[in-house]
């Protein structure tokens, strides 16, 4: 049985939509963006397939509806009077009062008030990302409030977290200074990545060079629209490339007061750069030739610190060493008490316990690309600690994955569950699927290398490469580009409202893709619509799942950012729409809508054409068709 789908536009709320029509019946309703006549279209055929209807054995799928339920989304934050409309927002956090503190790619951090209000006075106002390029990792990422945030009395009372890359950005120096007299010098921050870029990718470097960071802020809790200028470098990262710099913060919310983790802050840190050896950035320690020296790195990994001043009274070492890192006021050989990291019982996996504080002392897991999003579950049992995270694939898979203290995920050496290998001297790889093969299958993999002009080379897998795969923790759930090009990761829902996802991890597909696809200035392929998804945690299948919005409901954003839980453990979404002057940000609260009868039987689903299985994409010309 097939079921084609027309795609159409009509305007409602005085902005285009794209509604999908099965037979006269809206299935789903999502945003049309207003960027498709600004960048080329090429042929749909540039983005792998790689599902299991591709390849055999395949961990990626292609998006199912999910049948239950359809969302309502309503409008949750709205600018009091004199207050500016929100831009550009990248995260968002509430404390136990209600009160929600959103980051703005600008270097902004805007109250929301239990009610929705957005206050006139930002907390935090900064102006130095403001002239900075939109949409590279450049500005404010993410926030985090210390969990003694309304205790007074204690070391964490009023501070606030925030990543912000474009530290002593470089944008345009390339053309006034081409020998790179006045580049920044990569010993003035506490962490410099060892791969660097080359070649062509040397002269890109200028336009993009900068700094990436975590930095405290100490406000008011009682009064946080008073604002603050209270700002404390925490710690400081050298990036050559404009993106994957430092991406989010978080807390572990099930830790209490006098817990040995508590107060410990997890921060994600990507690979330092797009593409060419950068993923290098991620590797083990000795598992591949020219791997970082075991105390060298913080890239492509979970860090996991204590962020307070080792030096601020009343603050707790018990467990602690102390990092001793730049100062931002001299940037000279002196140095000072940063921030400290876990010792004992509570050391980070790879810590070395030396005397010095390293790279290996700061990381939890490992391996990664792009972390942009982590999530812990409050409900998960204590005695471990489960990170949920999406990483931005490079060539060809987007993932999910969970990862426990000491895991490896692999880049620098796979993408997703295929092998990966891509820099300036071995040109890249057909994708070859590595998920699932047992030590001695892996032996007689061939992997095929393609080297331009120099055509296409084939080689056995190495005993470093085997022993390193037979190790890693591969991503929970797949897809690749034929459905989307970058995931937001999100939260596992523990709400009342919708229960029919309750359990489930709700995140997002960025901006999606359509048959007729679009590139950005890298040449990775965009859509041009973001998607919610979900996922049930433990389903063997892999199984994604995209929900739809009821046509009562406002759009799914152009773009999705990310989500925040409320007290009450309802979620909100945030991104922006694609507005004539620039992003326009919007915070919705996600509510159940049209509920679906339980399921059906095999009769009924005939006699109403509804497809009882996964609905399937293929491509027909221009258009796109869904067949059961």
């Amino acid at each position: 049985m097939s079921v084609t789908f027309t795609r159409f536009r009509s305007l409602r709320g005085g902005r285009p939509r794209r509604v999908w029509v099965r037979r006269g019946f809206v299935v789903a309703a999502l945003a049309v963006s207003g960027v498709a006549a600004l960048v080329s279209v090429p042929d749909a055929s540039a983005a792998n397939d790689l599902s299991g209807d591709v390849i055999p054995g395949s961990p990626v799928v292609d998006f199912q509806h999910f049948e239950p339920l359809r969302l309502h989304l309503s409008n949750f934050a709205t600018p009091d009077a004199g207050a500016a409309a929100l831009g550009f927002p990248t995260d968002l956090v509430f404390d136990a009062d209600g009160r929600g503190y959103l980051a703005e790619l600008t270097g902004s951090v805007r109250l929301i008030e239990p009610n929705g209000t957005v206050a006139a006075t930002p907390v935090i106002q900064s102006t130095d990302y403001t002239d900075l390029p939109m949409g590279r990792d450049i500005g404010m990422t993410s926030v985090a409030l210390h969990p003694d945030f309304l205790n007074p009395g204690t070391p964490g009372y009023g501070k606030l977290y925030t990543v912000e890359s474009g530290i002593d950005h470089l944008q345009g120096i390339a053309n006034g200074d081409p020998a790179g007299v006045n580049r920044l010098d990569p010993d003035e921050a506490d962490f410099a990545p060892q791969y660097k870029p080359v070649g062509i990718d040397e002269r890109f470097k200028a336009n993009t060079e900068h700094r990436s960071g975590v930095f405290e802020y100490t406000v008011d809790p009682l009064n946080p629209a008073q604002g603050t200028t209270a700002k404390r470098e925490v710690l400081l990262t050298h990036q050559f490339h404009h993106a994957h710099n430092l991406g989010d913060l978080l807390f572990d919310p099930r830790a209490q007061p006098g817990d040995p983790d508590y107060g410990l802050l997890f921060v994600s840190s990507a690979d330092s750069g797009n593409g060419t050896r950068y993923q290098y950035n991620s590797n083990n320690p000795s598992t591949l030739p020219g791997a970082l020296p075991a105390d060298d790195s913080v890239y492509g990994r979970i860090l996991r610190i204590d962020p307070l001043d080792p030096t601020a009274p009343g603050v707790d070492l018990t467990n602690r060493a102390v990092f001793f890192g730049t100062d931002p006021d001299e940037r000279d050989d002196d140095l000072i008490a940063k921030f400290s990291v876990p010792t004992g019982p509570v050391a980070n996996p790879l810590a070395t316990d030396n005397g010095t504080v390293t790279g290996d002392d700061l990381t939890w897991a490992y391996g990664l690309r792009n972390p942009y999003r982590i999530y812990i579950d409050p409900e998960e049992p204590t005695g471990t600690t489960t990170i949920w995270s999406s990483e931005t694939g490079q060539k060809n898979v987007e993932g999910i994955r969970t990862i426990t203290a000491g895991s490896d995920g692999g880049w620098g050496l796979l993408e997703g569950g295929f092998f990966y290998l891509q820099n300036s001297d071995n040109g890249s790889t057909i994708p070859t699927l590595i998920q699932g093969l047992t030590e001695p299958e892996l032996q007689n993999v061939t992997i095929t290398v393609a080297n331009g002009a120099n055509g296409s080379q084939t080689r056995q897998l190495g005993n470093p490469e085997i022993n390193r795969i037979v190790g890693v923790d591969f991503p929970d759930f797949q897809y690749d580009h034929t459905d989307g090009v970058s995931p937001m990761g999100g939260l596992i829902y523990r709400g009342q409202r919708l229960h029919e996802l309750r359990g489930y991890y709700l995140f997002a597909e960025y901006q999606g893709n359509e048959d007729s696809m679009l590139t950005d200035p890298d040449g990775r392929t965009i859509g041009d619509q973001a998607v919610l998804l979900a996922a049930k945690p433990g389903d063997t299948l892999g199984r994604i799942y995209a929900l739809s919005a009821t046509l009562n409901s406002l759009d799914v954003p152009d773009r999705i950012l990310g989500f925040a839980e409320l007290p009450n453990g309802e979620p909100v979404v945030f991104g922006f729409n694609l507005g004539e002057f620039g992003p326009e940000g919007v915070v919705y609260r996600i509510g159940a809508g049209d509920r679906v009868i339980p399921e059906p039987t095999t009769a009924a689903l005939l006699a109403l054409a509804l497809p009882a299985t996964a609905l399937r994409r293929r491509r027909t010309g221009r258009g796109r068709r869904f067949t059961a």
